[in-house]
């Protein structure tokens, strides 16, 4: 039987050789992982980064590069979050059309694993955190990726936000608001409550 620690090296290897043929390459390894011929638990931490960097780099990503993901985020979620943020700020930051940081269609395993965990909470305001109060291609990129994650997690981090006061965390969360879902009036009322800066709403 191969060596599984050779055989990763010239996997990683060869997505790096051919970076042309990375969505066959992320085919076969998401098989792998869904068979459980292959156990991303095995990976060292600097080879499941390597790999979190090529997943970075595909200009879309499919339901298997998203196995994959799902694969890593299980082993370390925070890595699998940082694939995820790394890729919303390099859509927001340049202009190639065909790179897309979120699929159309998000995984249901993905979406499930993330709203679940505890971290979530704070990644999640770390991410508004740079949201610079205007409706952006970042704020409407997040705003998509949270809508498809689902979970009441993005009302409850707004809503600290609106308990500050401060016009800056009004900006953000009116930047977000009319991308996330289904009008809340909840939160348009409690804005309103906190300023009177009509600018704002």
């Amino acid at each position: 039987m191969a060596n599984p620690k050779i055989f990763r090296r010239l996997f990683l290897d060869q997505i790096k050789n051919y970076p042309n043929f990375e969505r066959y390459f992320f085919d076969h390894l998401s098989m792998a992982v869904h068979f459980k011929r292959i156990e991303l638990s095995e990976w060292t931490l600097e080879e499941l980064k390597e790999l979190a960097g090529f997943l970075v780099q595909a200009p879309e990503l499919d339901h298997n590069h998203e196995q994959v993901i799902n694969g890593i985020g299980k082993v370390d979620f925070e890595l699998m979050m940082s694939i995820y943020d790394r890729r919303l700020n390099r859509e927001a930051q340049q202009s190639d059309t065909r790179y897309t940081a979120f699929p159309y269609h998000f995984s249901t395993d993905v979406a499930a694993l993330i709203k679940d965990h505890p971290e979530y909470p704070k990644i999640l305001k770390t991410w508004i955190s740079k949201v610079n109060g205007r409706r952006n291609l970042y704020a409407m990129e997040l705003g998509k990726l949270v809508y498809k994650i689902g979970g009441d997690v993005l009302s409850q981090v707004l809503e600290k936000l609106i308990s500050t006061g401060a016009e800056t965390n009004l900006k953000k969360v009116v930047a977000l608001f009319p991308l996330i879902d289904t009008p809340n009036f909840d939160i348009c009322f409690k804005i309103i409550d906190a300023t009177d800066n009509k600018d704002i709403w």
